[in-house]
């Protein structure tokens, strides 16, 4: 059939041209023997060339596409929910919810925090156990503008109303943001800890002592000094807020204390004192020195008879005490002190501090019996008499290399 458009003869029965496409309509029939003129049976010179015929599109190339533009609207879908949940406003909201609840692993997990000894999950419970949280009715969450925080950070503002109150409080927080990515796309927000920490917190503490601050033992690491008998450490960061401290040592009785590192920037304890026990030991040791101390004296023993019983940082005067008391005990005018006996030794004991070092204070009292001779007024002959007395001394003890020992030297003459 031939193409009434461009005059291509087309094969059979075709419905439309193979070289333009038009649709082929057939001829009427004008009689058996009828001819068209030549120049209509041949092809147009001045037609358009012929072109291909166009193929249809498949069905799988259609589904792709749609399945790709799918793809890329629920991407974007996706992006823009993950960019609003890691968003500074989202996780001010959740460090505010988690705050608000008493959840405080929840609420660590969003600070600004480099974890350590004092900071971690545990202590940040532990210095916000105790505070109240009022329940909320409903709260609104606001990005401030805040010039001088620059790119870097961002302060929310949270505004509240708790069940019962008629009039809104609000809740500020400060937000940095990460050097990291979440998803490798997203920025990440984490709450700034200004003024939750304290940093470089002072712990003062008799020499020697155990300190602990919140049932953790201060390493000597934190230890910067020793001055005026106390130990000086140096905590790098704690949580603002009340903290327990105890301080131990053997011989004296436990303290337990608190300071509050919000208010505070340092705790010095000022007053220990000796156990009960090494109060009782104290007496005992005192009962005996006297004993030892004016027996060596009676006897003309040099100091160091008698040196053990006294600290190393014992007054310079104990010594010329001691050698006063030798001189007071021997020979005078005819007399001579013979023997001391002594009976119904008692005392007390309290304990101090003193220019920062615990003191036992021992005060004894003590009957005793001198025997001594002298000579006889008449004739110059040996008589032997014995002189009845009561007394009294006071000791003072310092705790030196684990035990307690004299500081002073207590004794002095014994009249008759």
């Amino acid at each position: 059939m031939i193409c009434s458009r461009c005059g291509l003869q087309n094969k059979g029965a075709a419905l439309f041209c193979e070289n333009c496409g038009a649709r082929l309509v057939a001829p009427p029939r004008v009689g058996a023997n009828a001819r068209f003129p030549a120049e209509r049976t041949a092809p147009n010179a001045h037609m358009a060339p012929a072109r291909p015929p166009e193929k249809p599109v498949e069905t799988w190339a259609v589904i792709l596409l749609v399945e790709i533009a799918v793809s890329l609207l629920a991407a974007f879908f996706l992006y823009q929910n993950f960019s609003r949940l890691f968003s500074a406003s989202k996780t001010g909201e959740r460090y505010f919810a988690a705050a608000m609840s008493k959840d405080w692993e929840g609420a660590f997990a969003l600070l600004e925090v480099e974890e350590s000894e004092f900071i971690n999950a545990e202590a940040y419970a532990n210095v916000n156990k105790g505070k109240e949280a009022p329940a909320i009715s409903v709260y609104s969450v606001q990005e401030q503008v805040d010039v001088s925080r620059g790119f870097l950070g961002k302060e929310i503002l949270i505004t509240y109303r708790a069940q019962g109150d008629s009039h809104d409080s609000s809740y500020a927080i400060s937000l940095n943001r990460q050097k990291q990515k979440k998803l490798l796309l997203f920025d990440d927000w984490k709450v700034s800890t200004e003024g939750l920490i304290s940093k470089e917190f002072s712990v003062q503490a008799p020499m020697g002592a155990k300190v602990t601050v919140d049932g953790i033992d201060l390493p000597s690491s934190y230890l910067r000094g020793t001055e005026d008998g106390h130990d000086s450490y140096v905590i790098p960061a704690l949580f603002s807020g009340r903290h327990e401290v105890k301080v131990s040592m053997e011989g004296m009785e436990p303290v337990t204390d608190s300071f509050d590192s919000a208010y505070d920037s340092e705790y010095a304890l000022h007053e220990m004192r000796a156990s009960k026990e090494a109060m009782q030991a104290a007496l005992q040791t005192a009962g005996i020195a006297i004993k030892e101390i004016y027996s060596a004296a009676l006897h003309g023993k040099k100091y160091d008879a008698v040196a053990s019983l006294f600290s190393s940082n014992a007054a310079p005067d104990v010594k010329e005490g001691y050698q006063e008391l030798v001189e007071q005990m021997q020979p005078d005018e005819g007399s001579r002190i013979e023997a001391i006996a002594f009976d119904s030794i008692n005392g007390t004991a309290e304990s101090y501090m003193e220019d920062g070092q615990v003191l036992i204070e021992a005060h004894l009292t003590f009957d005793y019996v001198l025997t001594y001779t002298y000579e006889s007024y008449w004739d110059s002959s040996k008589d032997t008499d014995t002189y009845e007395d009561s007394d009294s001394v006071t000791f003072y003890f310092v705790r030196e290399n684990g035990d307690w020992a004299l500081r002073n030297l207590g004794c002095h003459r014994l009249y008759y």
